[in-house]
């Protein structure tokens, strides 16, 4: 079963219980240097990112996950409060996949995830030029 993390602001402990799927298993964390642990050690399928976020801002997390060529595989939804155009160009300008108002319903993480469920027999072909260890292509 794939994973998804959701890294979402202070206090959303409480809110575990909504972020539960049949489709995927979930992970709820409140902290960017344990989410960023997690994603070190566990291959998630989707994060969750909250820009609302302490410490670290959801900007900031992004472009660290997107510097990291392990993680070119991870598709991130950026959620916000508020609908600022420049901020969600930002995060798509570096490697937001997706976007939603927060709060969320979880009917639309299962609606993104069950699309990109049915991309999986599909091979991203930059991913594969891009983070691979050979020179060319026939080489793989």
């Amino acid at each position: 079963m794939d994973k998804v993390l959701f890294v979402l602001r202070k206090g959303c402990e409480e809110m575990r219980e909504d972020f539960t799927s049949p489709l995927f298993e979930s992970e709820l964390v409140c902290d960017c240097i344990l989410a960023l642990r997690k994603i070190k050690k566990e291959k998630y399928k989707m994060v969750v990112l909250d820009m609302g976020m302490d410490r670290i801002c959801g900007l900031d997390l992004l472009k660290i996950l997107r510097s990291n060529p392990n993680n070119h595989h991870l598709k991130i939804i950026v959620t916000a409060r508020n609908y600022n155009y420049k901020y969600i160009q930002e995060c798509f300008f570096q490697g937001a996949d997706f976007f939603i108002k927060f709060p969320f319903p979880i009917a639309d993480i299962e609606r993104i995830y069950g699309n990109l469920k049915d991309l999986d027999d599909y091979v991203d072909l930059e991913a594969i030029a891009r983070y691979n260890r050979f020179e060319w292509l026939t080489q793989i």
